[in-house]
C-alpha cells in the first residue's frame, strides 16, 4: 500500500529564502547581562556575577595574544546508525547459562570485543558492512538531515528511547563499539570527514552524557581543577603575564561562580553511595567540565537533569552567550520538560520520533508545522511538551479538521516532513554549505585545526589530539591520585594498620628462628610471605582500576589525557607508598625473625619485598585492564596469585614440578622467591643435633652427616650453595640477575596495562532492551513475538523492546481480563474514600543539623489526606534532607522540631504508616516487577491480613500504575518513567495509612512521563491518599495539579507554604502573595513555578530577604495557627486501632525468613555473581592443585605435598569473599537504603537468609574442588577415607563463606575488607603447625592461637585421615646417605640407632653408601605436625563448633556494626 500524502499548511506558504530566514531573521532574546550568583551572594547581598564581561574581556585578552575565536559549521546527510542484530525477547542470563556459556559464548564475546578493540586501534577505518549485514541489523538512527552553522544551538527533542543520545553521539563521533554508522552516512565538520575528528581534533567535537561520570572521592574544586590543567594552553596563547596556575585557578573561579557552587568548593562530588553534593550541584560540576574543553562543538545529553527550572535556564542563558560570544562555535542538546523561556534560547529544534527525523528547522516555525499537519496544541502547553506529544500515541492530539489527512505514524510524519518545503529548503542550503566548503577548500575547518595546533603546548605533536605533553598529562594525574588516596585515607589506615599487624604477626610466630639447619625450612615460608604479603594487599587495586574505567573513557574523549598516562601515573604513584610499606614489614619480620644479620643481605632482601609487591601490583592491573568487569578481574587476579604460590618454588621444588616447570619460569614472583632464598642461604649451616643421621648427635663426625638436601658424608656443615641447588634447583648466580629479571616482568605487566587500556573497551552497551524473567507467560510470548524479520520496517524500527512487549502483552490480555480503565474504576467504587478519617501530619519548627552545619531552618506545615503537596526548592536547599527528616530516615545528623500525627507525637508505627520513593529507584537487581511489588506487601501489610488479600492487593496496584502488562520484567532493564511506577508501587502495596514521601519522582523523564507520574499521583490523592512530593522542573500545567506547596529558598528556609491556587488548575494565590510582597508582577504568560523560584532564589533573592519576609508574614503566622487548632481539634481523638503499631515488623520472623530466603535463592538463579564467582574458583583451585600435585608417591617430599594439598584449600578465601562481598554489599545497601528503615524486615531476617542460601552453594562447591583435588593427587582411596575427606572440604566452605559474611558484616567498605582479610588470612595460614610447626612456635602462638585457630583441626582433621597408615617409601632425594666404619655395616653401625627411630635404613647389610629414610609410615610423619589419627572426629567437631560459631558472628557483626552503628 503506497504511503498516504500529508501535507503541512506552511508549505502553501512563501518560504522561497529559508537560508536568509537562518541567518538573518532567528532573534533570541539574550539578556544583556547574565547573573549567576552563589547562595553566598544572595545571604550577603554581594554583586553577581557578570558572565558577558567575564566572556568579552577574556576574548579580548585571547585576541590579544593571537587566539583567534573557535569557528565550525555542522552538517549531515542521511545519517544512519547500525546495532548488532537482536530479538525484541530478550531472557534473563542465568545461573546454568552463565555456566555453560563460560568456555562457549562468554568466552567468544571477550575475545571478540578485545579483537575489535585491536582492529579499531590499529586500523582506524571500520570495515565495510555488506548488504546481508546490514538487513540483519538494527537501525537505531535512519536517514537524518541537517545543517547547524557557527554560532547557532539545536534543541534535539523526543520521546526516552526515541534516538535522540544515539543522534548526539553519531553527530559527535562518540558512538559505542558495537554500534556504527551506516557506510552511506555522510557528517561534515565544517568540510572535514569524522575521521578527522577521531584524530586531533578530538577534543573539539564533545559529547557530555547524561550521567554525572565523576572520581567520588575529589573535591569539586579539584574535579574542575584537574580539567583545567588538561587544557591549558601554551604560554604564548595565554595572556600576557599569566602562569599556568593562575590560568587554572582564575578559570576556576569564573566557573565556581558562573554555576553557584563556590560553597561547595572543597566538598567531595560523591555518587549515589559516598555523600558529596547534591545532585544538581554534581550536575553543575559535569557542565563546567565540558565547558573547560572549550570545544568548537558540544552535544549535551540531558544536561539539565536535577537541576531546578532557574537553575537550568540560567544553565542554557550561558550557553546562548557562549555560543554568541564564540566561546563555542555550535551547540547541541537534548532537554526534558523543556519551558517556553529555554525552548526560545535554541536557532533550531530536531524533532526525533522512533529514530526517525519528523521536524528540523527553525524553532519558532515547528508548533505551526506541526499544527498545519493537524496536531492540535493546547493554549498553555509549551512549545516543547507539544513537539514531544506529536510522537506520543498517549499525549497526541488531533485537530478535528484534519480527521484522515493526519500522520500517524513515525513513518507517516517521516514522509510528510521529507515532502514539505521546509526538507527542499534545508537540502538547499545542504547544498550550498558543500560548494562553500569545496570552493573554500574546508578554510573554517583548517583554520580551526590551525588555532588547536598553536595551543598546544610544547613537545606536543601537532596531531595529538591533546592540548598538553604527556609528562603533563602524568603529572597532572599523579596530583589527582595522591588527593585520592589522601580523600580515601581511612582505607590507607586500615591498610597500614594490617601491614603492621600482619608483619608483627608473621615474625612473631617465627621468632629467633635457628640459622642451623632446624630453621630452612620455616626460614623459607618466612621468605615466601615477605614476596607476597604486601602484593596480596594490593588486591583491591583491581577495583579501583576497573571503577575508574568510565572517567578515563569520557577524559579521553574530552582531550585531558591518554589512558596510558594513567597507568604511568598509578605506577608512579604506588613507589613512596609501597617503599614505606615494604620496609615497614622488612624491618619488621627480618629482624624479628633473625634472618642473616648482614646489612647487604637486608637491603637486598627489602629491595625483592619491594620489586615483588610492584610487580603483583602490575599484575593485577594487568588482568583489570584485560577484564569486562571487577568480577572477571577479581578471579583472574586471584587465579594468578594461586599459580604464582604454587609455582614459586616453596610449595612445590623446581625439581619437583616435571612438565609444569614452565610455570616457574614465566612469572616474576618464582625470581624473587629465588634471590630472597639465595640471599638468606648462601653462608654454610651447622647441623642441627635434631638433623644429625645418624645418632641424633654429634659423634664421630667423618661417619655421620645431615639430613638436609645437600650434605656431604662425613660433615655437619651444609653449604648453602649445595642445599640450595639439590633441593631447589637455584643458584647464587641468579641473585642480581633475578632483580633484573623481576624489573622485566614489571615493565613487561605495564607496558601491556598501557597498550589494553589504549586499545580495549568493554562498553559499548546499546541499552533500551527490557529483560524478563522465563516465566510460563513470557515464554508463550516470545514464541508468539519471534525474531525481528529484517524485511518489516516495523520489526526493524528503533522502536524500544519494552513497547513491543506491552503492546503484545496488552493484546494477549485482551480476552482474560477487564481494561485496565475498567478495572481501576471497579476498584475506587469499590474502596470509597472517607478524609475526615484519615490522620493529619503536622510540622513545626523543624531544624535539622549535620555537626556546625544547619541545614534546614523554622520550617512548618502540614500534610493532609487527599492532597498533593509540591516541595521545590533550587539544586542544595534541602529538599531531600527535609524529606528524608520528615519519614523519619535519616540516619546522622539532630533534627528538632514538632512532629504529629492528629496532635499526637510519632510512635512506632510510624515509618510503616508512610512510603518513601527514593530518587535512586533502589531495587535488588534480579527482581521482576511483580515480585518486588508482592515482596512488599507480603512483609509490609498486617500479618492479620490473609495472603490471598495481600496478593488481591499487588494486582490492583499493578493494575493503577498500568504496570500488569510488565509484570515478569527486570526492574533495572525498565525505562525511568517505568521504574518510578514500580517504586511507588512497592510503596503503594504496603498500604500506607499516613503518607507517601516521593522524591524527585520527575526527575530524567520528559514531559509526558512526567505527566503521567503527576496523573498518577493526582489520582492516589483523590483515593484518599496524603502525599509530598520534591520536584525541580514542573511544567505550568503539572505545577497547577498541585495543591500546596512548600518553598525553600537556598538556605534551608521556608520562602511560602500554601495553596497553589483557589481551584485545581490555576496558581493565583501563590504568585499573588509574591506579587503582593515586592516581587515583579508575573508576566501572564509565564511559568509560575519558574517565577517563584527565580523570586525566592534567583535574582529576586538578591532583593529581598523572602525566608524572613516569609516569617514575618500575616501568612506563616496563620498556618502556625492552623497547625495549633489541628493539634487541639485532633488531639482528643483515640488512637486508630492499627495491628501494626504494637510491633515492630508487620509480619512475623518466620515470614520474614521464608520471603526473604525465597527472594535470595531467586537473585542468586538470576544474578550469576555471587554463585559463579565461588564455583569458578573451587573449579580452577581444584584443577590447580590436582594438575599440580598430580599422582603423588609415597616418598618425604610427596608427603610434605600431600600436607599442602590440604593447606592451599584456603587460596579459595580471596575469590570467596570478593564474590560474596559485592552480594552482601547489594543486599546491605538495599536493606539500609529502603528496606530496613521502612521496617520490611528485621537484620534477623537479613541475615539468616543470607546464610541459609550460602549451604547448597557451599555444598555444589565442594564437590566441584574436591573431585580433581582429591583424587588426582591420591588417585585411589578407601571410602571411609575419601568420605571424611569430603565432609571436611564441605565444612571447610562452609566456614569460608560464614566468615566472609562476617567479615563483609563488620567491614565499612569492600576496599577495607579487602585491606583486613590478609591479616585475618593470615593468621589462619599460618598458625596451624604446617608452615611453623607447633613445637617451633613461640609460646602465645603455640599455647594459645594454634588451639583458636579453626584450620589446626581441619589440617589434623583432614590429613590425620588422609595420611594415616600409609608406608613411606623414601625416593633418592629423601635418602640421607653416610658412611659406616670401615668393615662395618650399616646394621651394624646404625642399625640399633635406626630402630629406635622414626625411619629405616635403606641398605642394612652394605658396608658403604647407607641409605637412611626418615620415616617408615605416615603416622610418623604427622607426629611432627602434631596430629593424630585418633583425633580426627575430635577435629571434625570442633570446626564444626567454628562454622556454626561463624555464622553467629557474621549476625552479631552486623547487629553491632550495622545496626547499632559501632564506630560509624
Amino acid at each position: 500500500m503506497a504511503p498516504q500524502m500529508f501535507t503541512s499548511e506552511l508549505d502553501h506558504e512563501n518560504l522561497n529564502e529559508p537560508h536568509a530566514h537562518y541567518q538573518d531573521s532567528i532573534s533570541i532574546s539574550v539578556p544583556d547581562e547574565i547573573t549567576v550568583h552563589t547562595p553566598n551572594d544572595v545571604i550577603s547581598g554581594g554583586a553577581a556575577f557578570d558572565l558577558r564581561s567575564w566572556i568579552e574581556n577574556r576574548n579580548l585578552l585571547e585576541q590579544s595574544r593571537g587566539v583567534e575565536p573557535k569557528s565550525l559549521g555542522l552538517a549531515w546527510h542521511d545519517v544512519a546508525v547500525l546495532a548488532p542484530p537482536g530479538t525484541r525477547a530478550a531472557f534473563v542470563h542465568t545461573l546454568p547459562i552463565a555456566i555453560l556459556n563460560t568456555f562457549g559464548p562468554d568466552a567468544f564475546r571477550i575475545a571478540s570485543g578485545a579483537f575489535h578493540s585491536v582492529r579499531r586501534w590499529v586500523f582506524p577505518v571500520p570495515p565495510e558492512i555488506t548488504q546481508v549485514q546490514e538487513d540483519s541489523m538494527r537501525k537505531l538512527i535512519r536517514g537524518h538531515t541537517g545543517v547547524l552553522k557557527d554560532g547557532e544551538m539545536l534543541l534535539v527533542l523526543g520521546r526516552p528511547g526515541s534516538g535522540c543520545s544515539t543522534f548526539l553521539k553519531a553527530i559527535s563521533s562518540s558512538l559505542p563499539p558495537n554500534v556504527t554508522l551506516h557506510p552511506a552516512s555522510k557528517i561534515s565538520y565544517g568540510g572535514l570527514p569524522p575521521s578527522e575528528i577521531m584524530g586531533d581534533l578530538r577534543g573539539e567535537v564533545i559529547y557530555s552524557g547524561e550521567e554525572d561520570i565523576h572520581i567520588p572521592a575529589l573535591t569539586v574544586a579539584d574535579t574542575l581543577r584537574f580539567a583545567l590543567r588538561s587544557k591549558v594552553p601554551t604560554r604564548d596563547k595565554r595572556p600576557a603575564g599569566e602562569s599556568r596556575q593562575q590560568f587554572v585557578e582564575s578559570t576556576l573561579d569564573v566557573f565556581l561562580k558562573m554555576f553557584g557552587i563556590s560553597h561547595v568548593r572543597d566538598t567531595i562530588v560523591g555518587d549515589a553511595y559516598k555523600r558529596g553534593v547534591s545532585g544538581g550541584e554534581r550536575k553543575r560540576v559535569s557542565i563546567a567540565e565540558v565547558l573547560a574543553c572549550r570545544a568548537a562543538i558540544t552535544c549535551w545529553d540531558n544536561s539539565t537533569r536535577g537541576l531546578d527550572a532557574n537553575t537550568a535556564l540560567e544553565y542554557v542563558r550561558s550557553l546562548r552567550l557562549s555560543t554568541d560570544l564564540r566561546r563555542t562555535s555550535a551547540t547541541l542538546a537534548t532537554l526534558y520538560q523543556v519551558s517556553e523561556t529555554i525552548y526560545d534560547q535554541f536557532d533550531r529544534v530536531l524533532l526525533v520520533d522512533e529514530g526517525r527525523c519528523v521536524y528540523y528547522g527553525p524553532r519558532d516555525r515547528a508548533r505551526r508545522y506541526f499544527q498545519g499537519l493537524g496536531y492540535y496544541a493546547p493554549e498553555r502547553q509549551t512549545t516543547a511538551d507539544f513537539l514531544t506529544s506529536v510522537t506520543d500515541p498517549n499525549e497526541v492530539i488531533y485537530d478535528n479538521e484534519y480527521k484522515g489527512r493526519c500522520p500517524r505514524t513515525a513513518e507517516e510524519r517521516e514522509i510528510a516532513w521529507k515532502r514539505s518545503s521546509l526538507y527542499a529548503d534545508l537540502l538547499q542550503e545542504l547544498k550550498e554549505l558543500d560548494a562553500y566548503n569545496d570552493r573554500t577548500e574546508a578554510r573554517d575547518a583548517h583554520r580551526l585545526k590551525d588555532i588547536v595546533r598553536v595551543q598546544k603546548n610544547r613537545r606536543v605533536p601537532k596531531t595529538s589530539r591533546y592540548t598538553v605533553s604527556f609528562a603533563e598529562q602524568v603529572k597532572s594525574l599523579i596530583i589527582r591520585q595522591l588527593l585520592i588516596k589522601w580523600e580515601s585515607r581511612n582505607d590507607m589506615y586500615i591498610k597500614y594498620f594490617t601491614i603492621f599487624s600482619v608483619s608483627l604477626m608473621i615474625s612473631s610466630v617465627f621468632y629467633g628462628e635457628s640459622q642451623t639447619t632446624a630453621g630452612v625450612f620455616t626460614r623459607g615460608g618466612i621468605l615466601l610471605f615477605s614476596a607476597l604479603v604486601n602484593g596480596w594487599m594490593q588486591l583491591a587495586e583491581s577495583l579501583d582500576a576497573v571503577s575508574g574505567r568510565p572517567v578515563i573513557a569520557k577524559h579521553r574523549q574530552f582531550g585531558f589525557h591518554r589512558p596510558s598516562a594513567v597507568i604511568i601515573a598509578r605506577a608512579l604513584t604506588d613507589i613512596p607508598f609501597l617503599v614505606v610499606q615494604c620496609a615497614v614489614t622488612s624491618v619488621i619480620i627480618y629482624f624479628m625473625a633473625n634472618l642473616r644479620r648482614d646489612a647487604g643481605a637486608f637491603f637486598i632482601y627489602l629491595l625483592y619485598v619491594f620489586l615483588a609487591t610492584y610487580n603483583l601490583t602490575a599484575l593485577y592491573r594487568l588482568f583489570a585492564v584485560c577484564s569486562p568487569s571487577f568480577h572477571t578481574a577479581i578471579r583472574f587476579a586471584v587465579l594468578g596469585l594461586n599459580c604464582l604460590v604454587v609455582f614459586s618454588g616453596y610449595v612445590i621444588h623446581r625439581p619437583q614440578m616435571g612438565w609444569l616447570t614452565f610455570m616457574s619460569y614465566i612469572q616474576g614472583i618464582a625470581y624473587a622467591y629465588e634471590g630472597l632464598v639465595v640471599n638468606e642461604l648462601a653462608s654454610a649451616m651447622n647441623c642441627d643435633p635434631s638433623t644429625i643421621v645418624p645418632f641424633g648427635e654429634a659423634r664421630d663426625i667423618a661417619y655421620q652427616t645431615c639430613i638436609l638436601p645437600g650434605s656431604r658424608a662425613g660433615s655437619l656443615l651444609v653449604q648453602g650453595g649445595d642445599y640450595l641447588r639439590e633441593s631447589f634447583g637455584y643458584s647464587h648466580h641468579h641473585l642480581w640477575r633475578n632483580v633484573g629479571v623481576v624489573i622485566a616482568f614489571t615493565i613487561l605487566y605495564v607496558v601491556l596495562t598501557m597498550i589494553g587500556a589504549e586499545i580495549l573497551d568493554f562498553g559499548g552497551d546499546v541499552g533500551g532492551m527490557t529483560i524478563f524473567a522465563k516465566t510460563t507467560r513470557t515464554k508463550a510470548l516470545a514464541r508468539s513475538l519471534g525474531p525481528a524479520v529484517p524485511d518489516d520496517p516495523e520489526a526493524s524500527a528503533v522502536k524500544s523492546e519494552a513497547s513491543s512487549w506491552r503492546e503484545s502483552a496488552a493484546r494477549s490480555l485482551s480476552d482474560e481480563i477487564q481494561t485496565s480503565e475498567e478495572k481501576r474504576v471497579a476498584d475506587s467504587r469499590a474502596r470509597p474514600v472517607s478524609l475526615e478519617s484519615r490522620p493529619i501530619f503536622t510540622f513545626k519548627d523543624v531544624n535539622y543539623s549535620i555537626g556546625d552545619k544547619t541545614l534546614l531552618r523554622h520550617i512548618n506545615g502540614w500534610v493532609r489526606p487527599g492532597q498533593l503537596t509540591a516541595l521545590m526548592g533550587v539544586s542544595g536547599a534541602g529538599k531531600t534532607t527535609l524529606l528524608t527528616s520528615l519519614s523519619q530516615r535519616q540516619e546522622s545528623g539532630i533534627l528538632t522540631g514538632e512532629l504529629l500525627v492528629d496532635g499526637k507525637p510519632l510512635d512506632a508505627g510510624f515509618q510503616k504508616s508512610t512510603g518513601l520513593c527514593l530518587q535512586s529507584d533502589v531495587h535488588l537487581p534480579s527482581s521482576t516487577v511483580r515480585e518486588a511489588v508482592t515482596f512488599s506487601a507480603l512483609l509490609r501489610q498486617p500479618r492479620e491480613v490473609s495472603r490471598e488479600e495481600k496478593l488481591a492487593e499487588v494486582d490492583r496496584t499493578l493494575r493503577l500504575l498500568e504496570l500488569d502488562d510488565l509484570q515478569d520484567a527486570l526492574v533495572p532493564t525498565l525505562t525511568i518513567e517505568q521504574r518510578k511506577r514500580v517504586t511507588i508501587a512497592v510503596e503503594l502495596a504496603a498500604k500506607p495509612e499516613l503518607l507517601l514521601f516521593l522524591d524527585e519522582p520527575t526527575s530524567g523523564l520528559d514531559s509526558a512521563g512526567a505527566a503521567s507520574i503527576v496523573r498518577l499521583l493526582r489520582r492516589l490523592a483523590q483515593e484518599g491518599q496524603a502525599i509530598l512530593v520534591t520536584i525541580h522542573q514542573p511544567s505550568a500545567l503539572l505545577f497547577q495539579s498541585f495543591d500546596q506547596l512548600l518553598l525553600l529558598s537556598a538556605r534551608g528556609q521556608a520562602v511560602y507554604f500554601g495553596p497553589i491556587g483557589d481551584t485545581l488548575g490555576d496558581s493565583n494565590v501563590v504568585r499573588s502573595y509574591f506579587e503582593n510582597n515586592g516581587a515583579t508582577p508575573c508576566p501572564p504568560s509565564a511559568n509560575v513555578a519558574e517565577y517563584i523560584l527565580d523570586v525566592a532564589s534567583g535574582e529576586g533573592a538578591r532583593k529581598i530577604d523572602w525566608a524572613g519576609r516569609w516569617e514575618n508574614s500575616i501568612n506563616a503566622a496563620q498556618i502556625k495557627r492552623e497547625i495549633d487548632e489541628i493539634k487541639l481539634q485532633r488531639a482528643g481523638r483515640p488512637k486508630a486501632s492499627d495491628p501494626r503499631l504494637l510491633r515492630e515488623f508487620s509480619s512475623s520472623i518466620y515470614t520474614q525468613i521464608v520471603e526473604t530466603t525465597k527472594r535470595q535463592f531467586i537473585d542468586m538463579y538470576r544474578d550469576p555473581s555471587y554463585a559463579y564467582g565461588i564455583l569458578f574458583s573451587n573449579t580452577l583451585v581444584g584443577l590447580i592443585m590436582g594438575l599440580a600435585f598430580h599422582h603423588l608417591g609415597d616418598g618425604i617430599v610427596d608427603y610434605q605435598d600431600k600436607v599442602f594439598v590440604s593447606l592451599l584449600i584456603l587460596f579459595n578465601f580471596p575469590a570467596v569473599v570478593n564474590a560474596m562481598m559485592a552480594k552482601f554489599m547489594q543486599y546491605r545497601n538495599l536493606y539500609e537504603t529502603r528496606e530496613g528503615p521502612s521496617k520490611t524486615y528485621s537484620w534477623i531476617a537479613f541475615m539468616t537468609a543470607f546464610v541459609i542460601i550460602s549451604i547448597p552453594l557451599a555444598a555444589v562447591a565442594s564437590v566441584i574442588y574436591f573431585l580433581p583435588s582429591f583424587f588426582i593427587p591420591f588417585y585411589k582411596r578407601d571410602t571411609y577415607v575419601a568420605g571424611f575427606a569430603f565432609l571436611m572440604v564441605i565444612t571447610f566452605n562452609l566456614f569460608a563463606i560464614f566468615f566472609s559474611i562476617a567479615l563483609a558484616a563488620a567491614a565499612p567498605t569492600p576496599t577495607a575488607a579487602a585491606y583486613i582479610l590478609p591479616f585475618l588470612l593470615s593468621s589462619l595460614f599460618v598458625v596451624n603447625g604446617v608452615i611453623a610447626p607447633k613445637n617451633k612456635m613461640t609460646a602465645p602462638w603455640r599455647d594459645f592461637v594454634y588451639w583458636a585457630n579453626p584450620i589446626s583441626y581441619y589440617i589434623g582433621g583432614f590429613n590425620g585421615v588422609t595420611l594415616h597408615g600409609s608406608p613411606v617409601s623414601c625416593k633418592p632425594v629423601d635418602i640421607v646417605t653416610f658412611q659406616p666404619p670401615f668393615g662395618q655395616t650399616c646394621a651394624a653401625y646404625a642399625g640399633s640407632w635406626a630402630a629406635a627411630s622414626t625411619g629405616y635404613l635403606t641398605n642394612p647389610n652394605s658396608t658403604s653408601d647407607c641409605g637412611y629414610c626418615h620415616y617408615r609410615n605416615g603416622d610418623q610423619f604427622l607426629a611432627t605436625l602434631s596430629i593424630k589419627y585418633s583425633e580426627h572426629w575430635r577435629d571434625f567437631g570442633v570446626f564444626l563448633a567454628f562454622v556454626v560459631f561463624n555464622a553467629c558472628l557474621a549476625c552479631a557483626c552486623f547487629y553491632v556494626f550495622r545496626v547499632r552503628k559501632f564506630l560509624r
